[in-house]
């Protein structure tokens, strides 16, 4: 799969690029995508990063401590009333939030996404046009508009 760096927004690019080689060498981890202003193409060097995994036992999988382990975090806190799901925060306020999925969850198919890594198909497709499933893909930012 070829990510193509230089459409990610330069402040982002690293932390990004960093999660993308930890979920590809984690064993434990079978997918991962982006949704949010990635998945719509509208990430700036502010967006915050919605990373969704599906992990093999995610009752055990230390999310916090596997994204901790890739970066340092100053905030790691589970977000109420989403099970799996934590908001992080660096340093430098790269603002994370990261969700964990089971492998026998039923993933909703009309979520736009913008795939990662799929080790085992099970991401289903997209109905964003010009977005093949399994493959990574980050839009150019879109023009900046101004107010009236």
């Amino acid at each position: 799969m070829t990510l193509i760096v230089a459409e990610v927004p330069a402040r982002l690019r690293p932390a990004l690029l960093q999660m993308l080689a930890a979920c590809n060498d984690e064993h434990r981890v079978r997918a991962a995508w982006l949704e949010g202003s990635f998945a719509r193409g509208g990430a700036d060097e502010w967006s915050d990063i919605d990373l969704h995994l599906i992990v093999e036992e995610p009752e055990t999988f230390g999310a916090v401590e596997w994204l901790g382990s890739l970066m340092p975090l100053v905030l790691a806190d589970a977000i109420p009333g989403l099970p799996g799901a934590f908001i992080c925060l660096t340093p430098d306020w790269l603002h994370i939030d990261l969700n964990l999925h089971s492998l026998e969850e039923e993933l909703r198919q009309e979520t736009t996404r913008q795939v990662l890594v799929d080790k085992d198909a099970l991401i289903p497709s997209t109905s964003k046009a010009g977005v093949s499933p399994g493959a990574p893909f980050f839009r150019r930012s879109r023009p900046k508009s101004s107010c009236i």
